[in-house]
């Protein structure tokens, strides 16, 4: 009964560790991806892109509040 219940334990952690690897994976990659767009795709200060996106930075801020 023991064993049984400590193989069903061990089962248990090893399902996890690999649930947990797979999400690290994925995150990373996401993470990776946004960084990307966003080192590509950054609005310069000064431009109305870069002005649009503080006003609305600012609307949202507000609205938390």
């Amino acid at each position: 009964m023991k064993k049984l219940v400590l193989l069903g334990a061990l089962a248990t952690l090893g399902a996890i560790s690999c649930t947990d690897a797979n999400a690290i994976n994925y995150s990373t990659a996401r993470v990776t991806h946004v960084e990307d767009y966003l080192r590509e795709n950054k609005p310069n200060p000064g431009t109305q892109k870069y002005k649009s996106l503080e006003k609305e930075a600012e609307a949202w801020k507000e609205s938390q509040e």
